[in-house]
């Protein structure tokens, strides 16, 4: 495979002169969209969208031009062992070490228990630890590289002879001899016996290649655990399962001295290097022992001219990017023009952070784990010219990469000085488009409005400052991969709406996985239903009916619909919602919103007329009179799920209640009944009342805890359910006039003597004597009489046709009217409401929960 299509520009002299071609980046199939933000002499970053033979990849490569401007160093932040994210060590480089740090990404491979790097580290000229057979990058004080496999000659002599030593701060094995200093820690960190040589530094520096640090020999000692190691000090180590007698020839108070060099002289100029595996070696593919597989990935290319380009690619996120594997990355990184290419970390540990547009550091890839995972150490771009307050570095900020046709898309020059800090720019900013269908329009203050034309594919643009030049490209498209419509920054679905209301709405557009520039000059709005008109801009304007219908936005094939439901007024309360979403993150807040609206000639009731519950408790709320908007912000819910309802009183005592049920989190943990499984038809409200202790299961004799979910309810099980819900006090003592009070069993008294103070549950008149008759099945019309009760006067009871209707009796008739009309019982599917029948446990679960 060959990447066939060219990434662009790279600047020979950034910030003097207008951009030249580089290196071609390209992918053999259907799409290759890069962006480019220059970050320095000789340095440009590119955030490329592309697709190859393995599917949809997303880059982010940085071509870099050896110089003493900008400088690559290794960095691992405070200490060496142990690992570290990226923006800890950013952070770290720029507020305790003072470096202007330009852009970062993950480096060597690791022990992910030690974060000990597999490879050479070194950092500031002092070799941190020893190479480990690994090959390496080694970055010079002007910014040029060494590479290939350091070879490293470490020996300890001393009057009796001497011993190699074969690794230095890296982790013990059972046969090598070891030394640790104090980048190692404060103590060697060993849990096996061995022999340790304890040395004190009489030559004050640190080790280095081509160093000669004379010691004296404190302690030999046969040691089982950690030793301490003092910062002048060194331990010199070997395990018991090693040769002992290699370090035998040591004894307290000798002198010896610690020599360093390295087979190739080269890597004495080493100002930083750090390990990696090899990709390839003299224009060939190494065999290496990179993982394998498709996976996100981040490499080095050595050019023969001197150059380097360093490369984050993201992988394991379908359709967004599946990634490389080692064989094609390293023919790609062949394609830029590498000869010889290191393999650094990848899957989870690739990562590239850039600094742009003035602001912060930031990440700019999708790390596979989802988040930046903590690596052993990193390499940074670090400016090295004075920060001169004038901008010496022009960027664009586009916000896009994508533009539908016909829109636009506004765009800004911001200027930067050699930190890439805010600067004020030094002239008036010149715009011009260079290639594609489109026109630009300058708006001031280095500002410009691209607006895209007709014509699909890549429009190139420029802005010129004085001497400074930069240049971006978007690519326009006649149509986009995903399209939701939007209600004030929010997705929505659906759209409750009264006679007369006008909705502004937009569109967001999504392709190849990213936020698509688009505008009404590019969308088509359009109704389906007599709901009313939509015009061009988006803005719909509600017809006059109780109807429901659908507005369709289309973005050239593809197409977005909104159901409308449209609700007409009548003389009393109507309640709509405006913003009610259904899933919150767990710990995050939400806002809710609903609207209050009155028939013609009355008036809105005012707060005292109106209450917000949530889970059957009164919360907050703020409500403005004149619109009849009802807002409230929740947060601190736990996960699963919740019940939201507004309940109105118009001036006549008429109620009207609107509720909404919505999830925090997961509510998979609430299904905990081992005979209501999640497809149960009301399985979700079962959950809910278990939650809140209003229902609940027992414990069978295997030992599972069941819900019983078609078993039918008796009278004192619904008595105790009801003094449950409404709270009542079940310890006071009330005179029953049951003749069958005998037989209610003693966990249900209390609540039975609650629910019939209260007027809930009164019983059955049986020719001048009152029964209760605790243990028979409730009926259908007694559960929906005594919810009816709970509920309270001034909920409309509309006329109800079912074809069994006739056997409601007479006293439940209202009663049952009322839960229909509000939505709490629906009939079945022959038409008949079956007030006679028994009540499930599952069917007044789903009941009750309208209750919240």
């Amino acid at each position: 495979m060959r990447w066939n299509a060219k990434i662009g520009v790279v600047l020979a002299a950034l910030l003097l002169t207008l951009l030249a071609a580089s290196p071609a980046l390209a992918y053999t199939a259907a799409y290759f969209y890069p962006q480019q933000y220059a970050l320095g002499p000789g340095v440009t970053y590119y955030d490329v969208a592309a697709e190859n033979e393995l599917g949809a990849q997303r880059l982010h490569y940085i071509e870099y031009q050896p110089s003493e401007s900008v400088q690559p160093i290794v960095a691992y932040g405070r200490g060496f062992y142990g690992r570290s994210s990226i923006g800890y060590v950013a952070d770290y480089l720029k507020d305790d070490l003072g470096y202007d740090v330009l852009a970062g990404f993950n480096a060597d491979f690791f022990n992910t228990n030690s974060g000990v790097p597999i490879g050479i580290v070194i950092q500031d000229g002092k070799l941190i630890t020893s190479a480990g057979g690994a090959y390496a990058v080694g970055f010079r004080d002007d910014g040029s590289y060494i590479f290939g496999k350091p070879v490293l000659n470490m020996y300890v002599n001393g009057p009796r002879g001497g011993v190699t030593v074969e690794n230095l701060n890296k982790t013990r094995s059972s046969y090598t001899v070891n030394l640790y200093d104090h980048n190692w820690g404060d103590k060697t960190r060993l849990d096996k016996p061995g022999t340790n040589v304890v040395l004190e530094k009489i030559d004050d520096v640190d080790p280095y290649i081509g160093c000669s640090i004379r010691c004296r020999v404190v302690s030999v000692r046969e040691e089982t655990g950690s030793t301490a190691i003092l910062p002048n000090q060194m331990v010199l180590t070997i395990a018991a399962t090693g040769d002992a007698t290699k370090l035998g020839i040591f004894a307290a108070g000798d002198e010896v001295t610690l020599t360093i060099s390295a087979s190739d002289p080269a890597w004495k100029e080493a100002v930083y290097a750090v390990g990696g595996k090899s990709l390839l070696l003299n224009g060939q593919i190494a065999a290496g022992d990179s993982p394998t597989g498709n996976a996100a990935r981040t490499a080095i290319g050595f050019r023969a001219d001197g150059s380097m380009f360093f490369l984050e690619n993201d992988g394991r996120q379908t359709d967004y990017s599946v990634g490389l594997s080692p064989a094609v990355l390293a023919r790609e990184m062949s394609s830029l023009g590498a000869v010889n290419a290191l393999n650094l970390d990848g899957g989870g540990s690739s990562v590239m952070a850039v600094r742009r547009l003035g602001r912060e550091i930031g990440v700019v890839n999708s790390p596979s784990d989802g988040q930046p995972r903590l690596c052993a150490n990193y390499i940074f771009l670090i400016n090295k010219q004075d920060k001169e307050s004038s901008a010496s570095v022009l960027q664009i900020e586009a916000g896009r990469r994508y533009l539908l046709a016909g829109s636009e898309l506004a765009l800004r020059a911001v200027g930067l000085n050699a930190a890439l800090d805010a600067a004020s720019l030094p002239d008036y900013v010149d715009w011009e488009v260079t290639e594609g269908d489109a026109a630009i329009e300058e708006t001031g203050d280095g500002a410009s409005r691209l607006t895209a034309g007709d014509t699909a594919g890549k429009v190139t643009f420029r802005a010129v400052c004085g001497d400074l030049t930069a240049e971006q490209n978007v690519y326009v498209l006649k149509s986009v991969g995903q399209l939701q419509i939007m209600q004030g920054g929010t997705a929505v679905s659906t759209l409750n709406v009264l006679p007369g209301d006008e909705v502004t709405l937009s569109a967001a557009g999504v392709y190849k996985g990213e936020a698509v520039a688009l505008d009404n000059r590019g969308l088509t709005w359009s109704v389906s239903g007599d709901i009313g008109m939509i015009d061009e801009n988006g803005v719909y304007h509600a017809g006059g009916k109780d109807t429901s219908g659908q507005i369709i936005v289309q973005a050239g094939s593809t197409t977005a619909r909104l159901v409308v439901l449209q609700q007409a007024a009548g003389n009393g309360i109507t309640i709509v919602g405006v913003n009610l979403p259904t899933n919150v993150a767990s710990g995050a807040s939400a806002s809710f919103s609903f609207r209050v609206a009155v028939g013609y000639g009355s008036e809105l009731p005012d707060k005292d007329g109106l209450t917000l519950t949530l889970d059957g408790q009164p919360v907050d709320f703020n409500y403005a009179w004149g619109t009849g908007i009802v807002t409230c912000e929740i947060s601190g819910l736990a996960d699963g799920q919740h019940r939201l309802t507004l309940l109105a009183c118009d001036e006549t005592g008429d109620l009207t209640r609107k509720s909404l049920t919505f999830t925090v989190g997961d509510k998979s943990a609430e299904l905990k009944y081992t005979d209501v499984p999640a497809g149960h038809w009301a399985a979700e409200n079962i959950a809910y009342l278990s939650a809140r202790g209003l229902m609940q299961g027992e414990t069978d004799a295997a030992g599972n805890l069941t819900f019983n979910p078609s078993r039918n309810l008796t009278r004192a099980e619904f008595a105790v359910i009801a003094a449950r819900y409404l709270k009542l006090d079940t310890s006071q003592e009330v005179s029953l006039p049951y003749a069958d009070r005998a037989d209610i069993p003693g966990w249900a008294l209390g609540a039975i003597r609650a629910v019939y103070a209260e007027g809930i549950m009164t019983g059955e008149d049986v020719k001048g004597t009152i029964y209760f008759y605790p243990r028979n099945n409730i009926s259908r019309q007694e559960a929906m009489a005594v919810i009816s009760r709970i509920l309270g006067e001034g909920y409309a009871a509309g006329e109800q046709t079912f074809a069994d209707g006739d056997t409601i009796s007479d006293w439940a008739k209202e009663h049952v009217s009322r839960l229909v009309t509000l939505g709490f019982v629906g009939g079945y599917e022959d038409g008949t409401i079956k007030p006679l029948a028994n009540i499930t446990r599952a069917e007044i679960a789903k009941i009750l929960f309208n209750l919240y």
